[in-house]
Formats: C-alpha cells, structure tokens, sequence
C-alpha cells in the first residue's frame, strides 16, 4: 500500500474538539506560565474551538498543587492527581483517557508556546491524524528542512529520523488516530513514549501534514531527561522491543536506522564525556543560531525582570556571556568562581560569599547544572538559571 503523508484539502473554517494535556513533576513553579498560554491561545483560536479543555496531571502525588484561576474560564481546568509517581507515558494516557475531546495536544510542563499555536494548526489540520509545526529546540531551529521530513514520514526506512525529530509539543493529534498499542503499553523509562507513538502512527500509515510556521520551544532547563543519554539509550531501546515484538519493525530496519543502537553498554566514563559534548554542541550551536537571527539573551533577561545579574563559572562559555552581556543594558554585578586569581575580573566572588542584591544567576557550566544549582540554593535566594535556559527562551515563535 502506498503511504500517504499528508491528505490535501485543508479546511479554514474548522472547528474542533480540544483537550491539552500537560503532566507535571515537581513543576508547580511552570503552571503560571501554561495557564497564561492555554488563556492566549484561547483567546485567539475561540471562534476555532467548539470544546477546550487543559488538564494538568499531577504526577508527584507528595507535592499538593493548585490551579490558580483568575477569572471566569470559557473553558474547561481540570486538575488529576495520580496516586503516585508513574512517568510521563502513564500521565499522558490518563490525560487521554480523562478527555472528551476528539483531538489532543501534549505538552511538558517547560515548553513554550506561540499565542497563535492552537489558531494555526487547527487552520492546517484538515482531515489529517496530526499536524507538525516546526519550532526550536535550545535555540535550534528543530526541522531544519520540511520537504526532507515529509520525505522521511513517506519512506519506512527513514521513519526512525522522522519520529526523532518530533517533540510531543509539535504535534496536534486526532485521538481516535492514537493506536491502542501506544495506549496498553506504558514505556517504564521516562523519555521516550513520544518516538513510540509516532513510530506505531508512522506504522499505520497515519497521515501528518507538515507546517513551516514555528510555534513551539523545547526549554532546556537542565534538568530535562532526555540530556541523560544512557537513560535515553535504554529507553529507546525499550520502545524498540516493543516494536520487534508487535512486528511494526523488524530489528534490520532498527539496525540500519538508528545509529545509537549498542552504545548504552560502553564504559560509563565514555559515554559521560559523549553527553557532555553533545550538550556543549547544542549550547553553542543554538547560541550562534540565536545571534544570526538578531534574538538576543540581554532581551531575554530584560523581558523577565532579570537587569542585575550574577554569572557563575569563568570558563569559555562565561567569559562569552560577560562579554556579550557588558554590550548590553544588563548590569552584571559580580562573577562567582571558585578560582578568585582569574584574571581580568574585579567583582569575583567564591560559592557562599555575600553578591549584594541580584535578581538572578546563570549558570554557564550547563552540563553541571544540576549539582551546581543544589549548591547554590543552599546559600542564595535569588533565581537560578543555565545559561541553556536563556538560550532556550531567546527565541522569538511565531
């Protein structure tokens, strides 16, 4: 049977069933931001949207969530608690199940959205199962060309490219295309569910229409787990058996596709160094990205109330900020580093010692955030943030 990408036949003036499901994990911090998206988004597409609905899944159970409304919704807010911690996989089926719409969209609880997402892709979907929309990805542009990925959605021995350059927040889907496979087998490791569903939909010749218009931002916040290669490695893997084993691929397909395939049991220390460097790849290729299309960090900090700032770490990455940065409006009061002999720097201050009044501190040894933060939080109140973060959310969307 020939595959078929995309149906034709585009219809403007649709209206649609909506519900957006969002699982969140220790994210209470992030629901401000979605309610104010979801209230944009809706505010725009209203008169596309016969039904709307976003429910939140709360899957740290420990943490007690609220959904602050600040006024009277045309739409439904629903608020799901699961009974304990089951990954995101389980939280977006319960999302699933939990709808009433006809079609749904995923997001996570750090993504970012254009106010115009929901108006366009509903303008584009059609009679289709999904549309894509493209986006950027720490800066990246995500779908570096259209046309390719649409070649790669017709061509079985590309599919695997294809589903590794979709985050769930691209794609708008219609839930009855969303196949049962997806829904009775929940993928154990966090990270890859997403490759499975769209694997098992590329397997039934579902049909996704391509848009160029970017609308979507995957946010590094450094603390995503898609950075942790072995546990990403492993989940594909998972998703891959699952595959094997339902007969949607066969393991030659997945050997001649996936280039990853065996590296989840090379010595630790190697892979480490491989993740660092592709995280350090990512950083610098989205933060050149970012200075070729004019979108600036200064702005970024600007926009979020972030004019007297903190740099943490002297290293190449730092030193670029410090420059980039004193060409700028933002003030940056000192330098935390725990080598106080690096030269060229007055205001250096080592971890713990008093920075005056800041409103937030990037910190530019990305593949270290995490540890770095804990530390920091012990001894400063103010926001803490990677320099991947700034470079994340520079983007301008569509």
């Amino acid at each position: 049977m020939e595959y078929e990408a995309c149906k034709e036949g585009v219809n403007k003036e649709k209206r649609i069933k909506l519900t957006v499901i969002i699982p969140i994990y220790h994210g209470e911090q992030y629901i401000p931001l979605l309610l104010k998206m979801m209230h944009d988004n809706y505010d725009r597409a209203r008169q596309q949207l016969e039904s709307f609905e976003v429910i939140f899944i709360n899957d740290s159970p420990e943490v007690e969530l609220e959904i602050p409304v600040c006024r009277e919704e045309m739409y439904s807010i629903q608020l799901v608690t699961n009974s304990e911690n089951r990954g995101i996989h389980y939280s977006r089926i319960r999302g699933i199940n939990e709808s009433t719409c006809e079609y749904v969209m995923f997001l996570d609880q750090d993504d970012k959205i254009s106010p115009n997402y929901m108006r366009y892709m509903i303008s584009e979907i059609g009679d289709n199962d999904a549309v894509v929309c493209n986006g950027y990805d720490a800066g990246r542009v995500i779908v570096r060309s259209t046309s390719e990925l649409r070649e790669n959605i017709r061509n079985k021995n590309k599919w695997i490219a294809a589903a590794k350059t979709l985050f769930p927040g691209q794609v708008m889907i219609k839930k009855e295309s969303i196949p049962t496979q997806w829904l009775q087998n929940v993928i154990t490791r966090n990270c890859a569910d997403d490759l499975y569903l769209w694997m098992l939909m590329l397997s039934c010749n579902a049909s996704f229409r391509v848009i160029e218009k970017k609308l979507y931002c995957h946010v590094a916040t450094g603390f995503n787990k898609s950075d942790d290669l072995l546990n990403k490695l492993q989940s594909d893997k998972e998703v891959f058996s699952h595959l094997i084993n339902n007969n949607d691929l066969s393991l030659e397909d997945i050997e001649s596709q996936y280039i990853d395939l065996g590296l989840d049991v090379v010595d630790a220390s190697v892979l480490g160094r491989l993740q660092n460097q592709q995280v350090m790849n990512r950083v610098l290729e989205g933060w050149m990205a970012n200075r070729e299309r004019d979108f600036c960090i200064s702005q970024f900090l600007i926009e979020n109330g972030y004019r007297r700032v903190a740099i943490y770490g002297l290293g190449n990455l730092g030193r670029h900020l410090i420059y980039e940065l004193s060409k700028s409006e933002i003030d940056v009061v000192c330098v935390i580093d725990r080598n106080k002999l690096s030269e060229g720097f007055a205001k250096i201050k080592q971890p713990g010692e008093d920075i005056g009044e800041v409103d937030c501190i990037i910190v530019t040894p990305v593949t270290e955030y995490g540890h770095i933060y804990e530390q920091l939080s012990m001894s400063y109140s103010c926001k803490i943030i990677s320099l991947e973060t700034c470079i994340s959310l520079a983007v301008v969307l569509e």
